[in-house]
């Protein structure tokens, strides 16, 4: 394996990663039991949103700006639980978008780094 198959593959594994990220934030609040609504749907927003940008960056890992918008993402979610006092009185929910935050945000600024190319770009020297 060359390095530019290393680089896709680990910006591949990296965008499954932020993807069950996305997944687990949709799913959490029901599975921990989350009483407030505002929670709830912070959560399920920023699932979406972490989910469809890391499944764009998985097909097409030639698209770097979209790991950069997950990390923005993931920066947002570290964030909101504490300018948000209404949405956040269980603390098991504030800590689930605090961590996950964390985890998305470096995910992202990890693949963000990662140079790949289209696969079928392959510079010929003529």
């Amino acid at each position: 394996m060359d390095d530019m198959e290393d680089e896709r593959t680990t910006s591949q594994s990296l965008s499954i990663l932020n993807m069950v990220f996305g997944a687990w934030l949709i799913v959490s609040p029901y599975i921990l039991g989350y009483t407030s609504s505002q929670a709830r749907w912070q959560q399920a927003v920023a699932g979406i949103i972490v989910l469809l940008l890391a499944a764009i960056r998985f097909m097409a890992p030639q698209i770097q700006w979209v790991s950069w918008l997950n990390a923005l993402v993931g920066v947002w979610m570290i964030v909101a639980p504490f300018t948000s006092t209404a949405g956040y009185q269980s603390t098991v929910a504030f800590w689930n978008e605090v961590v996950i935050g964390i985890l998305v945000a470096l995910s992202g600024l990890w693949n963000a780094s990662i140079h790949t190319t289209a696969p079928l770009q392959h510079h010929r020297g003529h």
